[in-house]
Formats: structure tokens, C-alpha cells, sequence
């Protein structure tokens, strides 16, 4: 397995608390290491921003950003800016990887 790709995932997030440690458990138990995982609370109005906030002080690579009042119109606009990645995937807040999914998608 190649390790030197480094991967950034994408994950916007709007009242997804039904789903939500699901999707980010898939994501952080992955067996090809991620290098940054950006969050993005999109002004969410249940239990979303504290489960995102619990995963991005638990770890060092996810970052939390929170958008209010949809200032965010499309999250594809940002991640040109913000991705540090060889690769970048992008994961909705309901859906789940399984645990090889980046590792397949890297080799």
C-alpha cells in the first residue's frame, strides 16, 4: 500500500444527527490514513455542530468550519481552497464508508 498519497476528505453537514457518528466513524476508522477531514456545519438546527464539534477535538485532522445563514451556496466552491490532498473525496453526512474504501480508492 502506498502511504505517500495524502488524502483530504469533505463532509458538509445539515441536520444529520440521525446519521451523522455513522458517516464519521466510517471515516476516521479507515485503514489508509487521512491526512485533513473538513467539516462543515451548514447552519444546522439539531445536534449536528455538537457531534461534529465532539469528532474535531478528538482529532488532530478535522477541521470544523460552521457557515450560518447559508452563506454557503455550494461546499464544491471552497475545496479548491482549503484541500491539501494529493486525492479528495467527498462523503454526505448520511451516507458510510467501509473500512478499505480509501484504500481502494487510493491504489
Amino acid at each position: 500500500m502506498d502511504l505517500n498519497k495524502k488524502i483530504t476528505v469533505y463532509m458538509q453537514a445539515y441536520n444529520a444527527e440521525k446519521y451523522l457518528r455513522q458517516c464519521l466513524d466510517s471515516v476516521v476508522n479507515q485503514t489508509y490514513p487521512i491526512n485533513q477531514f473538513i467539516l462543515v456545519n451548514d447552519n444546522s438546527k439539531d445536534n449536528t455542530k455538537k457531534i461534529l464539534e465532539e469528532y474535531s477535538s478528538k482529532y488532530d485532522y478535522i477541521t470544523l468550519m460552521s457557515y450560518d445563514n447559508n452563506k454557503l451556496t455550494r461546499y464544491m466552491d471552497i475545496i479548491p481552497e482549503i484541500a491539501e490532498g494529493d486525492y479528495l473525496t467527498i462523503i454526505d453526512a448520511d451516507d458510510w464508508w467501509e473500512p478499505d474504501y480509501l484504500e481502494k480508492m487510493v491504489s
